[in-house]
């Protein structure tokens, strides 16, 4: 039997317990001894009713054992992106801050809302009149690049510019030297995200970097940068 049937079958034995002792008290007969046993069964159908109260608001079926643990549901955990599994950038979209990133060139960087695909991107904009390249650069994303590792690189960059050049650059140097390899694009009239994509075989080893960067842009022009991977293929 349910709870809920054993509250109203308690209920209806107070009720019609009830009823008894009110006809018998207006017929004015009621021996000594029957009161008692219907006192006792209206204390017992009481007792009932209020047990299987309790039990229905602690949400306890009769026969379950309350010392059991409560069941717990495994924490729901999100798998990582598909972008960032194997990146060897760890500020790679900038969704706390710019750490690990440094300006190039007359700009101010900041984080701005509105990432491509997460809540925000990075924001290069020249501060000078002059046409210009700015951008921003990791470094040492690799310290020590073996001779003949091959790295590539993905970047995804937006602008309100249209036609300027936009430049994705891995970049190797030891000793005062420097190899790259770099990829070019130009921004449409559309200010929808672009991605560019590089790939580049180091010939000496030395410290490997990623550069983005936007040429000939001038004071409050800018390029928005998002989702930047770097991984060794």
């Amino acid at each position: 039997m349910s709870v809920d049937d054993r509250m109203r079958a308690a209920a209806r034995e107070l009720n019609a317990s009830a009823e008894h002792i009110e006809l018998v008290e207006r017929l004015g007969r009621f021996p000594g001894r029957r009161r008692q046993q219907v006192h006792r069964r209206v204390a017992a159908a009481f007792s009932a009713l209020l047990l299987f109260a309790a039990a229905f608001a602690l949400g306890l079926q009769p026969g379950r054992r309350t010392s059991e643990p409560p069941v717990t549901q495994p924490p729901v955990t999100t798998p990582p992106s598909a972008s960032a599994v194997g990146n060897l950038l760890g500020n790679w979209s900038f969704e706390q801050d710019l750490s690990g990133w440094r300006q190039v060139g007359p700009a101010n960087v900041t984080r701005e809302l509105g990432g491509r695909t997460s809540g925000s991107c990075a924001f290069v904009q020249a501060t000078t009149s002059a046409p210009a390249r700015v951008g921003i650069v990791a470094q040492s994303v690799v310290p020590q690049a073996r001779a003949g590792a091959a790295y590539e690189a993905t970047a995804w960059v937006r602008s309100g510019t249209a036609g300027v050049r936009v430049v994705l650059t891995l970049v190797v140097t030891h000793g005062g030297k420097r190899e790259a390899s770099k990829t070019v694009t130009r921004t449409v009239s559309d200010p929808r995200w672009q991605r560019l994509d590089v790939g580049h075989r180091v010939t000496t080893s030395g410290e490997l970097s990623v550069e983005v960067a936007v040429e000939g842009v001038s004071q409050g022009q800018g390029l928005l940068v998002d989702e930047v991977v770097v991984r060794q293929s």
